[in-house]
């Protein structure tokens, strides 16, 4: 090649480059440059056996993560469910509160944590054990520092909600929901580190184990909270916390004492604190990726009816959630598998991994959408005693199955991002899908043609279908090659050239070539193999996903019970928490899957734990001003003419959530670090261990201690801590984390500017939908169209926990693959991770048409409501197939570092199509919450169009 060319300069390594001795790459660095080499020309193919190979593989490593996801989303759920049973009011304040807390929390440790799963994968997959924990360590710290502002901002969630004038009962009730949840932040931040860690080491059984637990816990403490000691809202809010600390101390204990982690958990170590900057710049990328559907809750809460469109929207966003722990653990499995091959330098490995997925997430989208539609009448009912809300929800049902199937495959492809370190890409993808398109065209569907929270959903679709296609485009065009040698360059400062077996796939070493790279699909067993590994690794990753959400999911069932007030103070609540605190934290965390996956795919074992400690440091700082903003919640509703009374009980409601943003960061941080090396076990046990618990606090806090929607609020911060604690112990002391955590340096709080520079892009694609619930509160009837916007929500970020639970496993193969140097790898992670998303969002859509009204009776007894989803499903349907194709391929955006293309697509898809859209259709042509949620459907359909671009369009070669 032409030795003077530009284009061949390899780039500038995201992790600091060890030497031979250490970690065993090769460095060649002539003059302060990186040598240029001489490109060899190799045909290759692929056999049919490989294929099938890769999809056992995938199929293994998925479904732990996606059970992992499931599990985790499910404390979020259970809390909602409890606090859905206190009244309206009471949902729709809890769903506003965890909205609000996820967007400026829990989201954005998510999402920050994610970058785990490229750094850690990628230095597992380079051998390099010991910089996982060191990767994990700097998420850690990174995520605990970001935890202390979004606490601060969750103490004036009424405050916020009053001001930006949603109704003021609910902002009211919300806001102590939020105050209550401050605990929670915490011990999520360190649970998405542990994930993270593990996932990228393909270690799920301990995820699942434990999530499955704090599950389990999460209940009992739900129950006792919410209804034994009368706490209500509050003590499904503090369930949430003692849950995550649960799972977190569970975990830890794991990690630290697990033989499997002698060699990538050596100990907390100085090098964990220091170069936080390497880890930002994932970190931040990948927590904008997650907040964009938190501002549907936002939105639904400034339509007429605040109450009944924050339920619905809640309800909604909690089943959509869950319904996306299944993509977003085949988006953590192919994460998981790209990364490592792309850090083995096996980059046509990374590429059939990628390919596979793809397939895994069309299936699983095709079944769940038919699911939510044959549940659509009965699924309001688990949330709440509304009769109105659940016949809401019924009609949305439908538009979630369509939008499940758009998040599953945009969630795989968004886990082969992260396992690529493509976090910045994924972040402008998402922002442009997003905020360019599905929230303007969420808020013109629901403001100007007044869909209500049917607008919501539709024009988050769009922005979701949008994102999907976007990253499929990427993925396609992905030059793996040059993938492995950017995964090399991340992780070693250079790239390692061994010679190219007869089989170019799996177990193949990194190629490099001159001449244009092509694929020829021949044989399948790498697909095959990729796909098993991306299940096993997406499974526990769904189920952890899924029981985390259920924190703030079942607060928000034992407030949907206190009545119509409290749901809607609540979910308004929730939505603003998710926009400021728990979105934004988990979009930061998620830059940990690219760093962590990375690390960890190019064997730089001890950098996973010095990425943690950055990703800690900066989410705890984060959470200061988070927890503040929180504290306004209230007056921040009331100024922006929501409802006063909504306002009120939101504000209430956000107050009590702010010792969530805390655990919560912490948790994000731990499950990527576990995440990235495929290490899902001990999230999975912690998380199911937290869930069990959060539901008993939940209910004594909410029913028995009176204490209302502050006490599910409360609940959450509560479990939040113990999952946090049980990952933390676990990443301290098991065997299994001693080459990745090797304790706390001074690594870990340098060049945290890194970490932000993916961490704050990630974050920002996390904001969008909550402006539906905040929108709806403004609608003409407040408390219909925020009960109907909370359930709306709910169930669709349900259904999302699953294209989530893909795209993290995408992610942590893609970013391990990379990391690995092994880009055809991550590429094959890549359409695995679509193919499995686009299943699993077809079937969850039509499910969502089928059991809507099933589903929506679950959140309210009020029949308005109930009645009123029924006409919502079918858009939350087609939203749900336009999130799970997004959701998949900002999984592979985090894995490849794209966080922030990914913003600007996330920026451009929702925030100047999908938004404006929602509130042309709402408060123009009076469409009411569907015109809310069609809005943002064409938001989500543009970025998963442009985020499927990108992907189709990757040179993956280059990202190695």
């Amino acid at each position: 090649m032409d030795e003077e060319n530009p284009k061949n300069v390899l780039e500038v390594p995201l992790i600091v480059p060890s030497s031979r001795t250490e970690n065993g790459c090769d460095h060649i660095n002539l003059g302060g440059r990186i040598r240029r080499f001489r490109w060899v020309k190799i045909k290759s193919s692929i056999v049919i056996s490989d294929s099938i190979i890769e999809l056992k593989q995938q199929l293994k490593l998925a479904g732990p993560l996606c059970v992992v996801s499931l599990l985790q989303y499910s404390l979020e759920i259970i809390s909602v469910m409890f606090v859905g049973h206190l009244g309206e009011l009471s949902l729709s304040a809890a769903s506003m509160a965890t909205s609000f807390a996820s967007v400026t929390g829990f989201s954005f440790m998510l999402g920050m944590g994610s970058a785990l799963e490229t750094f850690c994968g990628q230095a597992y997959g380079a051998e390099q054990y010991r910089m996982l924990g060191v990767h994990t360590q700097r998420a850690m710290v990174v995520l605990m520092l970001m935890a202390i502002p979004i606490s601060i901002i969750w103490t004036f969630t009424c405050t916020i909600f009053t001001f930006f004038g949603q109704d003021l009962e609910i902002s009211t009730k919300a806001g102590s929901y939020t105050r209550w949840l401050i605990p929670s932040i915490f011990p999520y931040g360190l649970l998405q580190c542990q994930l993270r860690f593990l996932q990228a080491q393909s270690n799920t059984k301990v995820l699942m184990i434990s999530t499955g637990l704090t599950s389990l816990i999460h209940i009992l403490v739900c129950w006792i909270l919410v209804f034994k000691l009368g706490l209500g809202c509050e003590g499904a809010a503090l369930s949430c916390a003692v849950s995550y600390w649960i799972n977190v101390l569970i975990l830890s204990i794991y990690i630290k004492f697990s033989p499997a982690f002698e060699k990538t958990w050596t100990g907390f170590c100085k090098e964990g604190v220091t170069n936080l900057g390497d880890f930002l710049v994932l970190s931040i990328p990948s927590a904008l990726m997650y907040w964009s559907y938190e501002f549907l809750v936002f939105m639904s809460g400034l339509l007429p009816n605040p109450k009944l469109e924050t339920s619905m929207m809640s309800v909604s966003l909690t089943t959509s959630s869950v319904i996306f722990r299944i993509p977003y653990g085949f988006g953590s499995a192919v994460s998981t598998r790209v990364s490592n091959e792309l850090g083995a330098g096996k980059p046509k490995a990374a590429q059939l991994a990628a390919r596979v997925v793809i397939f895994l997430a069309i299936t699983e989208g095709v079944f769940i959408s038919l699911l939510l539609v044959a549940i659509r009448h009965i699924w309001g009912y688990l949330f709440t005693n509304e009769k109105e809300v659940v016949s809401y929800m019924s009609s949305i049902m439908p538009v979630l199955a369509l939008s499940n199937f758009m998040d599953g495959i945009q969630g795989v492809l968004s886990g082969t991002a992260r396992g690529c370190g493509w976090q910045n890409i994924g972040a402008i993808v998402n922002l442009g899908a997003y905020y360019i398109v599905g929230l303007p065209c969420s808020a013109t569907l629901t403001f100007l043609l007044h869909y209500g929270g049917m607008g919501l959903w539709i024009g988050i679709i769009g922005g979701s279908g949008l994102q999907a296609i976007v990253f499929l485009v990427i993925t396609m065009r992905t030059n793996w090659e040059q993938q492995a040698i950017n995964a090399r360059i991340r992780v070693c400062g250079g790239v390692q050239l061994i010679e190219m077996d007869s089989r170019p796939l799996i177990g193949s070493s990194l190629i490099i070539q001159n001449s244009k790279y092509r694929f020829e699909f021949d044989h399948v067993t790498e697909v095959f193999t990729e796909l098993k590994q991306q299940l096993m690794l997406a499974g526990p990753f769904i189920l952890v996903s899924f029981l985390q959400y259920s924190f703030l999911l079942t607060s928000i069932m034992f407030i949907g019970h206190l009545g119509e007030l409290a749901l809607s103070g609540a979910s308004m609540a929730t939505s603003f928490a998710s926009v400021t605190g728990f979105s934004f934290m988990m979009g930061m965390g998620s830059a940990l899957e690219t760093f962590c996956g990375q690390a960890y795919g190019a064997k730089q074992y001890h950098m996973l734990g010095v990425h943690l400690q950055r990703a800690m440091a900066i989410l705890m700082l984060m959470g200061i001003p988070i927890s503040l903003i929180w504290a306004s919640t209230g007056q921040i509703f009331t100024y922006f003419g929501q409802d006063l009374e909504i306002s009120e009980q939101a504000g209430n409601y956000a107050r009590w959530l702010i010792p969530s943003i805390f655990p919560y960061c912490l948790l994000q941080c731990q499950i990527r670090f576990l995440q990235t090396q495929n290490n899902t076990k001990p999230l999975m046990i912690s998380t199911g261990f937290a869930s069990l618990f959060h539901v008993l606090c939940c209910w004594i806090l909410v029913s028995k201690s009176g204490f209302g929607s502050s006490g599910a609020a409360l609940s959450v911060a509560i479990s939040y801590w113990i999952n946090v604690l049980i990952l933390g112990l676990y990443i301290k002391f098991s065997h299994t984390c001693e080459r990745t955590w090797l304790g706390f340096s001074i690594d870990g709080v340098r060049d945290l500017a890194g970490f932000l520079v993916l961490g704050i892009p990630s974050a920002l694609m996390y904001w969008s939908y909550e402006f539906l619930v905040l929108l709806s509160g403004i609608l003409p009837n407040p408390k219909l169209e925020t009960s109907m916007m909370c359930i709306s929500l709910s169930t669709i970020s349900l259904a999302y926990r699953i294209p989530f639970g893909l795209g993290s496993a995408v992610s942590t193969r893609v970013s391990n693959e990379l990391g690995a140097g092994k880009h055809e790898a991550a590429e094959l992670a890549v359409w695995v991770a679509l193919s499995l998303v686009v299943t699993e969002v077809l079937l969850i859509g039509l499910l969502l048409v089928v059991a809507g009204g099933v589903w929506t009776k679950l959140y309210t007894d009020e029949a308005e409501v109930v009645s009123y989803m029924s006409v919502v499903m079918p858009v939350l349907a087609v939203s749900n197939v336009m999130d799970g194709i997004q959701g998949v391929l900002s999984g592979v955006a985090r894995g490849c570092g794209w966080q922030k293309i990914c913003t600007l697509v996330n920026l451009g898809a929702y925030y100047l199509v999908g938004i404006p859209f929602a509130m042309a259709l709402t408060f123009v042509y009076g469409l009411g919450g569907k015109g809310l949620w069609m809005g943002i459907i064409c938001g989500s359909g543009v970025q998963a169009a442009l985020l499927l671009i990108i992907t189709a369009c990757t040179n993956w070669e280059k990202e190695v």
